[in-house]
């Protein structure tokens, strides 16, 4: 769950890791109902203004450390160099040699809280 997130930011995200929320230079702490999935989740405003939640393990790299970074509408994994697309909520593969897209998952806006689940 993100409280501060603004959805009118296109292309606007948070990244949610053990470390806590990191957004806009800073770093939030988890609270005890806070959850990262795998690898840690990137909180994504997408093309049409809905709300995108990924996990940030590469489904080809998945038995790595290294997660995927944000380089703008892009989920980039460090090892095998695969982008996925996020700009339109579907974090696909555009670049690369995965065929599988990130594991989405399942977000419900009710003001002021985002839920994310499976």
């Amino acid at each position: 769950m993100y409280v501060h997130f603004v959805r009118e930011n296109i292309g606007a995200y948070v990244i949610v890791d053990p470390a806590g929320y990191h957004f806009n230079g800073q770093t939030l702490p988890l609270t005890g109902t806070d959850y990262y999935g795998f690898a840690g989740v990137v909180i994504y405003v997408d093309n049409d203004q809905h709300y995108s939640a990924f996990d940030l393990c590469c489904p080809k790299c998945i038995n790595q450390v290294q997660h995927c970074t944000i380089d703008g509408y892009y989920a980039v994994c460090p090892i095998c160099g695969e982008h996925y697309d996020l700009s339109f909520g579907y974090g696909t593969p555009s670049k690369g040699i995965s065929k599988e897209a990130l594991r989405k998952y399942v977000t419900s806006y009710s003001p002021p809280r985002l839920n994310i689940h499976d």
